[in-house]
């Protein structure tokens, strides 16, 4: 249909956002007539045709599906039943609205509209007295209305409630709509709409949808014709006697309503104590029981649907009665006409049945008892995570067993959202993790483990819990237990069967204490990543506290937070911090506010109060965040910046049992935000500085003269409280004895940092390097000086110092480094040091060997590295040696680039010893 092309929106005042249409609601409310109720709040109805209405404000409205029943989190044990005449006499509900929402709905022919404003709901004449308070699910159960009429004229409603006119009756008739289903308006409410395009045409007639032929058949993985232990005295739990596989070809769902099961074998109507239909693991049905041979399972509303165009095995399983040895027992369904479905039609080779479980009894398999469950029942539970909604222990006799399903069901009025993060826990273990789901009564809770099933060993009690976190449901109930013996599928390890488990002490259903969850609660701690560094002297804005808040229970409002700041450190003159403001999830929340200073650390008096006015869903957590200016006071006007280095901060959010600073928004309680205080790290106060030292990792230096020196080298760290921003390095020269003026120098620069400066081609006594670097808290660098000395230079001494030219980054004032005396540059004439090792590689030469290594020489380089272009051995004979035993010399040596050269000489007579002279080396001392 057409989009909207013009508007005639009559302004009136919103039900929906006007605060001054809510007081007034609730004035007028006040005013209407007292009535005398014939039921309280809630009370749900039922007369002989079964149709279930909740009643509030003495007026019914109708809960039109088992759906909406367990969304609304109704009990079904609390539905009353009362004759027709007493139903009647209580007037249905036409005008509606929901708890959390002002809204009001008029309900009319099974649909509802919004009344957009006070003044359409009085242009009716409607009384506000006679307003009913309904679930969402039973409000959401109503269709909106989507056509109207205004005098002759008709209208369709869309989606974005623009009015479009069906020109003439076909129109209306062809679109599908009938005169039966009209809204009448007047001209109050006629004039809140917008007017869009008239409808002029038809939809295209579509096909009514037919559902398919449903087929049934025995499944491929039905059991077997088997033996089936049972215990004498006690019989056994969901014995496994058939499976029947359903096919849906259709394109369209088909839901089976009723199924009918037939009892085979040498057995009676007693055998089998209850039956069951299960998908998988699931149990879909309550018991049923044989009558004649014959169990029915039936559910208006569906006992198992078949998706489109797949299929669905629904397995028939039973409690074996004790003292049944010798029966044999199977499951059949007999003729189509026992299923009875949407489908168009059942087909299938019938009867169809299963194969025959003999039937042997014995006192040895294994038995399984629970404990007495706990908690008990708790009026006034607080919401809170890790709580142990169930527990109880469970011993296991004579065979050893393993845990494959347990399912609980929680008749509670709480919803699933309110009970989260559900574990199955054994022993302390964790061994499952489940979610409620909508059950048939209230909510189940199934854990399917038999694909890792749990071992119990027998002799063994082990305790099973189901824990979880309450994160919701003020003023409902959680009420958790196992309603059936066939919900715990426990499987004897030795015999296969299922073990039917006992209750102790003896009761129907193995169920908790009634849990009612109280008003909400707020939890407020520390974050983790709250601020932990130091603060700086003048910082603006600076994040002094980070906090998680919590909603329990229920949304909450906070109101306002008493905020203080402890200083533990300070004197009796600080008072205030400066600009301090709140932040919700990064938003400012309330004014910025100088708060007050408290000196003891036990002092609940000082504090500033912020008003912030901010919902937190419940379960949810949002992060609070207080910032402020590193800038503490003696007045209030905060004028002058006391602060000093040494100072400590610490921020607390005050709370106590009495605070009554927050309300429920469904309890519509005083709530503490929070319960008691909650403290933020300590931060300690100072200013930015730098400190300057000589590098202790290079010491004083002796050079040859000529060539690139290192002449100083220093270390450059910044304290821990602010970033440094530096502008210069200046370098003085110092000429030690005189000797070596600053013209020697040339090509002066520095490396600071991995950064390379400006070369400054003549020195001079005092050089300045303008750089532009900043160094972090606690940050530091490596600042060396480099220069070129001249070749004539041969002897001499020097130094350098250094002065940092620096300011704070927080507000600009002076952090510069005083001066710092660098190492001592002493120029000597290169020389070199030459040692003979003490140890003799070869003490003993054996006549003819060869590469005999018969010295190893240490030359060293002082003060500058030199090359070694000429070397002379000597050779000496002592007594009657022959002087022709050494034929020739090899000499192995370095060179510059790391490889060994290998030089060879033969040793001439030169008086009475022999010599071997090496020329053209290019042997390498660094």
């Amino acid at each position: 249909m057409s989009t909207k092309t013009k508007k005639t929106l009559t302004k009136v005042a919103s039900i929906a956002t006007s605060g001054a249409t809510i007081l007034l609601l609730s004035g007028i409310s006040m005013l209407a007539p007292a009535m005398a109720a014939t039921y309280t709040n809630g009370t749900l109805l039922k007369g002989s045709t079964g149709d279930i209405w909740v009643v509030n404000n003495n007026l019914k409205s109708p809960v039109r599906s088992i759906e909406v029943f367990n969304n609304s989190g109704y009990d079904w044990n609390a539905v009353k039943t009362v004759s027709d005449s007493a139903l009647t006499a209580v007037s249905a509900a036409t005008l509606v609205k929901t708890a959390d929402n002002p809204d009001v709905y008029r309900l009319e022919r099974n649909f509802t509209r919004k009344l957009a404003s006070i003044e359409i709901f009085n242009s009716y004449s409607l009384d506000w007295g006679k307003i009913s308070v309904v679930s969402q699910p039973v409000m959401n159960s109503f269709s909106y209305a989507p056509i109207y009429q205004y005098g002759a004229d008709l209208f369709w409603r869309d989606s974005s409630n623009i009015l479009h006119q069906f020109p003439t009756m076909d129109l209306f008739t062809g679109n599908g709509y009938n005169t039966r289903d009209l809204i009448p308006v007047n001209d109050m409410e006629y004039g809140s709409f917008a007017i869009g395009e008239a409808i002029s045409s038809a939809p295209s007639t579509p096909e009514t949808p037919v559902t398919g032929a449903l087929s049934v058949a025995l499944a491929a993985d039905t059991p077997v014709s088997a033996t089936l232990a049972n215990d004498t005295d006690l019989g056994s739990a969901v014995a496994d006697m058939a499976h029947f596989t359903f096919t849906n070809g259709s394109g369209a769902d088909i839901k089976v309503s009723q199924m009918k099961v037939k009892r085979l074998g040498v057995s009676g109507d007693t055998t089998v104590g209850n039956l069951y239909l299960f998908d998988d693991y699931t149990r879909l049905t309550d018991e049923a029981t044989f009558s004649t041979g014959v169990a029915s399972f039936n559910d208006a509303s569906g006992i198992f649907t078949v998706p489109a165009n797949s299929s669905k095995t629904i397995a028939v399983r039973g409690d074996i009665a004790a003292d049944m040895s010798g029966q044999t027992i199977g499951m059949s369904l007999n003729a189509a006409t026992d299923i009875v479905s949407d489908a168009a039609s059942v087909s299938g080779s019938f009867p169809m049945n299963g194969n025959l479980l003999s039937i042997v009894d014995s006192t040895s398999v294994a038995d399984a008892t629970f404990g007495t469950v706990s908690p008990g029942a708790n009026a006034a539970l607080e919401a809170q995570t890790e709580f142990t909604a169930w527990s109880a222990t469970l011993a296991v006799t004579n065979q050893d067993e393993n845990l494959e399903m347990i399912r609980f069901s929680q008749i509670g009025s709480i919803s699933a959202g309110d009970f989260t993060n559900i574990k199955l826990r054994i022993n302390s273990v964790d061994v499952a993790t489940g979610v409620l789901v909508t059950g048939k009564t209230g909510q189940d809770l199934i854990f399917d483990l038999h694909n890792s099933p749990i071992a119990f060993a027998k002799g063994v009690t082990k305790t099973i819990s189901v824990v979880g976190d309450i994160v919701g449901g003020t003023s409902k109930t959680l009420h958790l237990g196992l309603d059936k013996k066939a919900d715990v599928m426990l499987k004897d390890a030795g015999y296969g069967n299922y073990t039917l488990v006992t209750f102790n002490p003896d009761v129907a259903t193995e169920r908790a204490g009634l849990q009612t969850i109280s008003t909400g609660t707020i939890t407020m701690t520390k974050r983790t990543d709250s601020a932990t560094s130091n603060l700086t002297v003048g910082a603006t804005n600076q994040s002094l506290a980070k906090f998680d808040i919590k909603a329990n229970g229920e949304e909450i409002k906070i109101n306002t937070l008493k905020v203080q700041a402890y200083m533990a450190a300070t004197t009796s003159t600080t008072t205030y911090i400066k600009n301090v403001s709140l932040y919700l999830d990064g938003v400012q929340v309330g004014n910025t506010a100088n708060i007050k200073v408290a000196l003891g650390a036990a002092d609940t008096t000082l504090y500033t109060s912020f008003s912030i006015y901010q919902k937190v869903a419940a379960a949810a957590t949002k992060t609070l965040e207080v910032k402020g200016d590193v800038y503490t006071c003696a007045t209030s006007a905060c004028t002058a910046n006391i602060a000093a280095t040494g100072d400590q901060i610490q921020i607390k959010i005050l709370g106590s049992a009495n605070e009554d600073n927050a309300q429920g928004m469904i309890s519509a309680a005083a709530i503490d935000a929070p319960g008691s205080s909650v403290s933020a790290n300590t931060l300690t106060v100072g200013t930015g500085t730098l400190s300057l030292y000589k590098n202790t990792a290079y010491g004083n230096q002796t050079i040859s003269s000529g060539g690139l020196v290192k002449m100083g080298s220093y270390n450059l760290q910044a304290n821990a409280y602010d970033t440094v921003n530096i502008s210069a390095f200046t370098v003085a020269y110092v000429n030690g004895d005189g000797t070596i003026a600053t013209t020697k120098w040339s090509n002066m620069y520095l490396v600071y940092g991995g950064t390379t400066s400006s070369v400054k081609g003549t020195m001079t006594a005092s050089n300045i390097f303008s750089v532009n670097t900043s160094l972090a808290a606690n940050a530091s660098i490596q600042i060396d000086v480099y220069a070129t000395l001249d070749a004539s230079v041969t002897s001499g001494a020097a130094s350098t110092t250094m002065v940092v030219t620096a300011t704070k980054a927080t507000d600009g004032a002076d952090a510069s480094a005083a001066v710092q005396i660098g190492q001592n540059v002493t120029v000597a004439p290169a020389s070199r040091s030459v040692a003979i090792d003490t140890v003799i590689p070869s003490a003993i030469v054996v006549g003819g060997t060869q590469n005999v290594e018969m010295m190893d020489v240490r030359v060293k380089s002082l003060h500058a590295p030199s090359t070694i272009d000429q070397m002379r051995l000597k050779y000496t004979v002592d007594g009657d040696a022959d002087v022709n035993a050494l034929v020739s010399c090899k000499l192995n040596y370095p060179t510059e680039s790391g490889t060994l050269e290998t030089a060879y000489q033969s040793f001439i007579l030169g008086g009475s010893d022999y010599y071997a002279t090496f020329t053209g080396m290019t042997m390498y001392l660094p």
